[in-house]
């Protein structure tokens, strides 16, 4: 037969218990390339109100990833990577147009869906801030149900 634990053996004697177990970083660590994050970022979470959307781009943190969701002037709703991949300038503090999210250093003109669609100072992809001479921007699928925008990565 299994012995009881000491505190068990009183009435209430669980609430005089302190001791706290362990974290178990599997299952309370949500950063990038973490099984509990990589399994959390599967599903839908809720990011920002929509009517939050207006004509600002707002800054969020979600599962550990900094993130900038914006609505552009036709409507369509973007959540994309913080961080513009020329020289790291926050998208935060980009400039909404017709068709995307323009970046205030350079003025890359990047879409909903993290392509880019405009390069100011010249035709080609300039080097970015890692080395490589491709640049693009990551994004995450979003969608808007009850007044929320919600973003998962797919």
């Amino acid at each position: 037969m299994a012995t009881r634990a000491p505190f068990l053996s009183t009435r209430y004697g669980g609430y005089y218990h302190r001791e706290v177990p362990k974290e178990d970083a599997d299952l309370t660590r949500i950063g990038p390339g973490i099984a509990c994050g990589e399994y959390l970022r599967r599903y839908w979470q809720p990011v920002t109100f929509s009517d939050d959307l207006k004509g600002l781009p707002v800054a969020v943190e979600i599962l550990g990833e900094e993130l900038v969701a914006f609505r552009d002037f036709s409507g369509r709703v973007g959540l994309v990577e913080a961080h513009c991949p020329h020289r790291g300038t926050s998208l935060e503090f980009g400039l909404v147009s017709k068709r995307g999210i323009r970046c205030c250093y350079n003025c890359w003109l990047f879409d909903v869906d993290g392509a880019i669609l405009e390069m100011q100072e010249s035709r080609k992809i300039a080097p970015t801030k890692t080395g490589s001479a491709t640049a693009h921007i990551r994004r995450t699928s979003t969608t808007t149900l009850y007044l929320l925008m919600w973003g998962r990565q797919t």
